[in-house]
């Protein structure tokens, strides 16, 4: 009983300690987080947006290098969506890496 007693003093301490913290933050930075935010909520809104966005296109590309796998004996048999995620992945970052390296390359 004592060694609960002793977990639960400690957890206490602990919210203490968290809630110390953040009235510590709040009197440091005061409105100026609220600013940030406001300042930064359109960009939020819009990363949401492109996020969404590459998310369904990814799971197009899935299904349809999924679909292709299939249609082949040699390839049906690695056609799990572990696989399946990683070529979907591996097509969409590379040019994009590729494009990056090259315009960087020439930065120099």
């Amino acid at each position: 009983m004592a060694d609960i007693v002793t977990e639960q003093w400690i957890q206490i301490q602990r919210l203490e300690q968290a809630l110390q913290f953040t009235e510590f933050i709040n009197k440091l930075f005061g409105d100026h987080l609220q600013n940030v935010h406001g300042v930064l909520d359109p960009y939020i809104l819009q990363f949401k947006r492109g996020f969404v966005v590459a998310k369904e296109y990814h799971h197009e590309l899935q299904r349809f290098i999924k679909r292709e796998m299939e249609k082949y004996a040699f390839t049906a048999a690695l056609a799990n969506w572990e696989l399946v995620f990683f070529m979907a992945s591996a097509l969409i970052t590379f040019p994009i890496l590729s494009a990056w390296i090259l315009l960087s390359s020439n930065m120099r």
